[in-house]
Protein backbone atom coordinates (compact mmCIF):
# COMPACT_ATOMS: atom_id res chain seq x y z
CA UNK A 1 0.00 0.00 0.00
CA UNK A 2 1.47 3.59 -1.04
CA UNK A 3 1.70 6.15 1.22
CA UNK A 4 -1.06 8.11 -0.40
CA UNK A 5 -3.40 4.81 0.19
CA UNK A 6 -2.65 4.38 3.90
CA UNK A 7 -3.43 8.29 4.14
CA UNK A 8 -6.77 7.75 2.36
CA UNK A 9 -7.54 4.87 4.55
CA UNK A 10 -6.70 6.29 7.90
CA UNK A 11 -9.22 9.44 6.48
CA UNK A 12 -12.11 7.20 5.60
CA UNK A 13 -12.06 5.56 8.98
CA UNK A 14 -12.04 8.82 10.96
CA UNK A 15 -14.37 9.72 9.18
CA UNK A 16 -16.58 7.08 9.38
CA UNK A 17 -16.12 7.48 13.16
CA UNK A 18 -17.69 11.03 12.93
CA UNK A 19 -20.76 9.89 11.29
CA UNK A 20 -23.19 8.55 13.93
CA UNK A 21 -23.05 11.86 15.72
CA UNK A 22 -23.22 13.87 12.52
CA UNK A 23 -26.27 11.71 11.36
CA UNK A 24 -27.98 12.23 14.71
CA UNK A 25 -27.68 16.06 14.51
CA UNK A 26 -29.80 16.09 11.64
CA UNK A 27 -32.36 14.17 12.13
CA UNK A 28 -32.95 16.47 15.41
CA UNK A 29 -32.57 19.43 12.91
CA UNK A 30 -35.23 17.77 11.10
CA UNK A 31 -37.35 16.88 14.06
CA UNK A 32 -37.36 20.60 15.22
CA UNK A 33 -39.24 21.22 12.06
CA UNK A 34 -42.41 19.93 13.57
CA UNK A 35 -44.68 22.86 14.15
CA UNK A 36 -45.79 23.14 17.82
CA UNK A 37 -48.44 26.02 17.19
CA UNK A 38 -51.49 24.70 14.70
CA UNK A 39 -53.66 27.53 14.51
CA UNK A 40 -51.22 30.04 12.28
CA UNK A 41 -50.24 27.22 10.54
CA UNK A 42 -53.65 25.80 9.28
CA UNK A 43 -54.20 30.01 8.49
CA UNK A 44 -51.66 30.24 5.91
CA UNK A 45 -51.95 26.83 4.54
CA UNK A 46 -55.97 27.73 3.73
CA UNK A 47 -54.98 31.06 2.34
CA UNK A 48 -52.56 28.77 -0.16
CA UNK A 49 -49.61 30.70 0.88
CA UNK A 50 -47.14 27.79 1.11
CA UNK A 51 -43.84 29.87 1.61
CA UNK A 52 -44.97 32.01 4.12
CA UNK A 53 -45.87 27.95 5.75
CA UNK A 54 -42.29 27.07 5.45
CA UNK A 55 -41.10 30.45 6.86
CA UNK A 56 -43.43 30.20 9.85
CA UNK A 57 -42.03 26.36 9.97
CA UNK A 58 -38.11 27.77 9.86
CA UNK A 59 -38.65 30.69 12.14
CA UNK A 60 -39.24 28.81 15.58
CA UNK A 61 -36.79 28.92 18.65
CA UNK A 62 -36.45 25.38 18.10
CA UNK A 63 -35.31 25.19 14.35
CA UNK A 64 -32.81 27.85 15.30
CA UNK A 65 -31.43 25.48 18.06
CA UNK A 66 -31.20 22.35 16.36
CA UNK A 67 -29.75 24.59 13.70
CA UNK A 68 -26.54 25.85 15.85
CA UNK A 69 -26.35 22.38 16.96
CA UNK A 70 -25.83 20.70 13.53
CA UNK A 71 -23.39 23.54 12.96
CA UNK A 72 -21.56 22.97 16.47
CA UNK A 73 -21.50 19.05 15.81
CA UNK A 74 -19.30 19.61 12.57
CA UNK A 75 -17.12 22.34 14.80
CA UNK A 76 -16.08 19.76 17.24
CA UNK A 77 -15.63 16.91 14.99
CA UNK A 78 -13.22 19.54 13.09
CA UNK A 79 -11.39 20.19 16.47
CA UNK A 80 -11.28 16.53 17.60
CA UNK A 81 -9.94 15.45 13.76
CA UNK A 82 -7.34 18.11 14.07
CA UNK A 83 -5.89 16.80 17.15
CA UNK A 84 -5.91 13.51 16.26
CA UNK A 85 -4.19 14.27 12.85
CA UNK A 86 -1.52 16.63 14.46
CA UNK A 87 -0.52 13.48 16.59
CA UNK A 88 -0.34 10.96 13.32
CA UNK A 89 1.86 14.55 11.42
CA UNK A 90 4.14 14.51 14.41
CA UNK A 91 4.72 11.00 14.52
CA UNK A 92 5.36 10.85 10.90
CA UNK A 93 7.52 13.94 10.31
CA UNK A 94 9.30 12.76 13.55
CA UNK A 95 8.57 15.96 15.22
CA UNK A 96 6.09 17.77 17.80
CA UNK A 97 2.83 19.58 16.21
CA UNK A 98 0.66 21.09 19.04
CA UNK A 99 -3.15 21.02 17.50
CA UNK A 100 -4.92 24.68 17.66
CA UNK A 101 -7.28 25.49 19.81
CA UNK A 102 -8.94 27.52 17.63
CA UNK A 103 -6.92 29.28 14.27
CA UNK A 104 -8.16 31.30 12.01
CA UNK A 105 -7.76 28.98 9.22
CA UNK A 106 -9.96 26.40 11.03
CA UNK A 107 -12.22 29.10 11.74
CA UNK A 108 -12.35 29.74 7.63
CA UNK A 109 -12.61 25.89 7.14
CA UNK A 110 -15.92 25.32 8.89
CA UNK A 111 -17.57 28.74 7.57
CA UNK A 112 -16.37 27.12 3.97
CA UNK A 113 -18.52 23.90 5.16
CA UNK A 114 -21.40 26.63 6.25
CA UNK A 115 -20.94 28.81 3.37
CA UNK A 116 -21.22 26.03 0.81
CA UNK A 117 -22.44 22.82 1.89
CA UNK A 118 -24.38 23.25 5.00
CA UNK A 119 -26.08 26.05 2.78
CA UNK A 120 -27.26 24.12 0.01
CA UNK A 121 -28.57 21.54 3.04
CA UNK A 122 -30.92 24.62 4.08
CA UNK A 123 -31.91 25.35 1.16
CA UNK A 124 -32.67 21.53 -0.42
CA UNK A 125 -35.23 21.17 3.68
CA UNK A 126 -36.52 24.28 2.40
CA UNK A 127 -37.78 23.63 -1.03
CA UNK A 128 -38.55 20.44 -0.35
CA UNK A 129 -40.94 21.03 2.62
CA UNK A 130 -42.42 23.59 -0.22
CA UNK A 131 -43.15 20.65 -2.70
CA UNK A 132 -43.96 18.40 -0.34
CA UNK A 133 -46.70 20.91 1.17
CA UNK A 134 -47.92 22.01 -2.35
CA UNK A 135 -47.89 18.34 -3.56
CA UNK A 136 -50.42 17.43 -0.02
CA UNK A 137 -52.32 20.52 -1.25
CA UNK A 138 -53.06 19.46 -4.97
CA UNK A 139 -54.03 15.93 -3.88
CA UNK A 140 -56.86 18.09 -1.97
CA UNK A 141 -55.77 17.08 1.66
CA UNK A 142 -57.30 19.63 3.98
CA UNK A 143 -55.37 22.61 5.34
CA UNK A 144 -56.12 21.11 8.75
CA UNK A 145 -55.11 17.42 7.83
CA UNK A 146 -51.34 19.03 6.67
CA UNK A 147 -50.99 20.72 9.56
CA UNK A 148 -51.55 17.73 11.57
CA UNK A 149 -49.30 15.90 9.53
CA UNK A 150 -46.56 18.22 9.51
CA UNK A 151 -46.59 18.10 13.24
CA UNK A 152 -47.08 14.22 13.55
CA UNK A 153 -44.92 12.92 10.73
CA UNK A 154 -41.05 14.36 10.69
CA UNK A 155 -40.46 12.24 6.82
CA UNK A 156 -42.62 15.14 5.28
CA UNK A 157 -40.50 17.85 6.21
CA UNK A 158 -37.03 15.84 5.68
CA UNK A 159 -37.28 15.34 1.85
CA UNK A 160 -35.23 17.49 -1.01
CA UNK A 161 -37.83 19.18 -3.75
CA UNK A 162 -35.85 16.38 -5.71
CA UNK A 163 -36.94 13.49 -3.30
CA UNK A 164 -40.54 14.52 -3.23
CA UNK A 165 -41.01 14.64 -6.73
CA UNK A 166 -39.51 10.84 -6.88
CA UNK A 167 -42.06 10.28 -3.79
CA UNK A 168 -45.39 11.49 -5.67
CA UNK A 169 -44.32 9.29 -8.56
CA UNK A 170 -44.02 6.13 -6.19
CA UNK A 171 -47.71 6.98 -5.27
CA UNK A 172 -48.86 7.24 -8.43
CA UNK A 173 -47.27 3.69 -9.46
CA UNK A 174 -49.08 2.55 -6.87
CA UNK A 175 -52.44 4.49 -7.48
CA UNK A 176 -51.80 3.15 -11.46
CA UNK A 177 -50.99 -0.47 -10.71
CA UNK A 178 -47.43 0.11 -12.47
CA UNK A 179 -45.91 -2.85 -10.04
CA UNK A 180 -42.67 -3.08 -12.05
CA UNK A 181 -42.17 0.63 -11.31
CA UNK A 182 -42.87 0.08 -7.75
CA UNK A 183 -41.11 -2.62 -7.20
CA UNK A 184 -37.39 -1.08 -9.05
CA UNK A 185 -37.63 1.43 -6.41
CA UNK A 186 -34.72 0.39 -4.49
CA UNK A 187 -35.66 2.28 -1.21
CA UNK A 188 -39.29 0.92 -0.76
CA UNK A 189 -40.32 -1.13 2.05
CA UNK A 190 -40.16 -4.29 1.30
CA UNK A 191 -42.37 -5.72 3.82
CA UNK A 192 -45.14 -4.33 1.50
CA UNK A 193 -43.65 -6.51 -1.33
CA UNK A 194 -46.42 -9.12 -0.81
CA UNK A 195 -49.46 -6.29 -1.77
CA UNK A 196 -47.76 -5.23 -4.89
CA UNK A 197 -49.32 -8.54 -6.77
CA UNK A 198 -51.36 -6.72 -9.10
CA UNK A 199 -54.29 -6.31 -7.49
CA UNK A 200 -55.87 -3.11 -6.82
CA UNK A 201 -54.62 -1.20 -3.65
CA UNK A 202 -56.80 0.01 -1.13
CA UNK A 203 -55.89 3.94 -0.48
CA UNK A 204 -54.93 3.06 2.77
CA UNK A 205 -52.56 0.56 1.94
CA UNK A 206 -51.15 3.24 -0.48
CA UNK A 207 -50.35 5.86 2.23
CA UNK A 208 -48.35 3.13 4.52
CA UNK A 209 -46.65 2.20 1.56
CA UNK A 210 -45.71 5.58 0.75
CA UNK A 211 -45.11 7.06 4.51
CA UNK A 212 -42.49 3.97 4.70
CA UNK A 213 -40.94 5.09 1.40
CA UNK A 214 -40.29 8.63 2.77
CA UNK A 215 -39.04 7.44 5.71
CA UNK A 216 -36.51 5.58 3.89
CA UNK A 217 -35.73 8.40 1.75
CA UNK A 218 -35.65 10.38 4.80
CA UNK A 219 -32.82 7.84 6.46
CA UNK A 220 -31.00 7.99 3.61
CA UNK A 221 -30.57 11.40 3.36
CA UNK A 222 -29.12 12.00 6.53
CA UNK A 223 -26.75 9.51 5.95
CA UNK A 224 -25.34 10.86 2.82
CA UNK A 225 -25.83 14.34 4.83
CA UNK A 226 -23.24 12.36 7.82
CA UNK A 227 -21.01 11.13 5.36
CA UNK A 228 -20.36 13.99 3.34
CA UNK A 229 -19.61 16.34 6.25
CA UNK A 230 -17.53 13.63 7.62
CA UNK A 231 -15.21 13.58 5.17
CA UNK A 232 -15.42 17.09 4.44
CA UNK A 233 -14.31 17.36 8.30
CA UNK A 234 -11.82 14.43 7.83
CA UNK A 235 -9.95 16.34 4.56
CA UNK A 236 -10.02 20.21 6.04
CA UNK A 237 -8.28 18.56 9.31
CA UNK A 238 -5.76 16.99 7.56
CA UNK A 239 -4.61 20.15 6.23
CA UNK A 240 -5.08 22.18 9.05
CA UNK A 241 -2.52 20.11 11.10
CA UNK A 242 0.01 20.96 8.38
CA UNK A 243 -0.77 24.78 8.43
CA UNK A 244 0.23 24.09 12.62
CA UNK A 245 3.66 22.58 11.30
CA UNK A 246 3.97 25.36 9.44
CA UNK A 247 2.98 27.55 11.78
CA UNK A 248 5.04 26.84 14.73
CA UNK A 249 8.00 26.58 12.60
CA UNK A 250 8.41 22.85 12.36
CA UNK A 251 8.57 23.14 8.53
CA UNK A 252 8.63 25.56 5.12
CA UNK A 253 5.13 26.20 3.92
CA UNK A 254 7.28 26.19 0.51
CA UNK A 255 8.17 22.06 1.23
CA UNK A 256 4.05 21.49 1.56
CA UNK A 257 1.92 20.07 -1.56
CA UNK A 258 -0.99 18.77 -1.85
CA UNK A 259 -2.51 16.18 -3.83
CA UNK A 260 -6.05 14.94 -5.09
CA UNK A 261 -6.49 11.35 -4.38
CA UNK A 262 -9.62 9.29 -5.80
CA UNK A 263 -10.92 5.79 -4.91
CA UNK A 264 -10.01 3.77 -8.11
CA UNK A 265 -12.80 1.28 -8.48
CA UNK A 266 -16.35 0.61 -10.20
CA UNK A 267 -17.78 3.50 -8.26
CA UNK A 268 -15.18 6.23 -9.53
CA UNK A 269 -18.12 8.95 -11.23
CA UNK A 270 -16.90 11.06 -14.44
CA UNK A 271 -16.95 14.08 -11.81
CA UNK A 272 -14.39 13.22 -10.01
CA UNK A 273 -12.22 10.85 -12.10
CA UNK A 274 -10.45 13.50 -13.80
CA UNK A 275 -9.47 15.52 -11.12
CA UNK A 276 -5.78 14.20 -10.49
CA UNK A 277 -4.78 15.31 -14.21
CA UNK A 278 -6.30 18.55 -14.17
CA UNK A 279 -4.00 19.08 -10.86
CA UNK A 280 -1.09 16.88 -12.09
CA UNK A 281 1.43 18.65 -9.74
CA UNK A 282 -0.38 19.12 -6.67
CA UNK A 283 -1.51 22.65 -5.39
CA UNK A 284 -0.01 24.62 -2.49
CA UNK A 285 -1.12 24.21 1.14
CA UNK A 286 -3.97 27.16 0.84
CA UNK A 287 -4.19 26.74 -2.74
CA UNK A 288 -6.92 25.47 -4.74
CA UNK A 289 -8.12 22.81 -6.92
CA UNK A 290 -9.42 22.43 -10.49
CA UNK A 291 -12.09 20.69 -10.87
CA UNK A 292 -15.29 19.91 -13.37
CA UNK A 293 -17.60 22.06 -11.22
CA UNK A 294 -15.08 25.05 -10.50
CA UNK A 295 -12.33 25.42 -7.66
CA UNK A 296 -12.21 23.37 -4.73
CA UNK A 297 -10.20 23.99 -1.70
CA UNK A 298 -10.65 20.09 -0.63
CA UNK A 299 -12.67 17.24 -0.89
CA UNK A 300 -15.66 16.38 -1.49
CA UNK A 301 -17.29 18.11 -4.14
CA UNK A 302 -20.61 16.03 -4.29
CA UNK A 303 -22.29 13.95 -1.87
CA UNK A 304 -21.12 10.99 -1.19
CA UNK A 305 -17.77 11.50 -2.83
CA UNK A 306 -15.05 9.53 -1.02
CA UNK A 307 -12.15 11.78 -2.80
CA UNK A 308 -9.68 12.53 0.27
CA UNK A 309 -6.67 15.40 -0.31
CA UNK A 310 -3.47 13.57 0.54
CA UNK A 311 -1.00 16.18 1.91
CA UNK A 312 3.26 15.40 1.86
CA UNK A 313 6.68 17.16 2.46
CA UNK A 314 8.28 17.77 -0.40
CA UNK A 315 12.09 18.99 -0.34
CA UNK A 316 14.41 20.18 -3.32
CA UNK A 317 16.94 18.02 -4.55
CA UNK A 318 14.37 14.90 -3.31
CA UNK A 319 12.53 12.71 -5.11
CA UNK A 320 9.53 10.75 -3.44
CA UNK A 321 8.20 7.77 -4.52
CA UNK A 322 5.38 6.53 -5.67
CA UNK A 323 4.09 9.59 -7.14
CA UNK A 324 0.62 10.43 -5.83
CA UNK A 325 -2.51 10.03 -8.22
CA UNK A 326 -5.37 7.65 -8.11
CA UNK A 327 -5.17 4.76 -6.04
CA UNK A 328 -6.53 1.67 -5.51
CA UNK A 329 -8.34 1.15 -2.06
CA UNK A 330 -9.93 -1.62 -0.16
CA UNK A 331 -12.67 1.20 1.91
CA UNK A 332 -14.32 0.63 4.93
CA UNK A 333 -17.25 -0.01 6.31
CA UNK A 334 -18.91 3.15 6.00
CA UNK A 335 -17.64 4.61 2.39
Amino acid sequence: MTPAERDQLRLQQLAAQLEPALRVAFLRFLNSLRPDQLPGLIARLESGDVAAVVDLIFGTAAVTAATAALRSTFAEAMLRLVRTRSRDLSASLRLTVEAPVFSPTLIQAVRRWEDDAFRRVLEDTRNGLRETIAAELTRGIGPRQVAVALKSDVSLAGLTAYDAKIVQSFREALEEGRVKDALGRALRDKRFDRALSGKALKPEQIEKMVAAYRRKLVAFRAETFARTAAIQAANEASSESWRAAVAQGAIPASEVKRYWIVAQDERLCKICEPIPRMNPDGVALDGTFLTPVGPRMTAPVHPNCRCTTWVRRERAGVIRAPQPGTTRLILPRSA
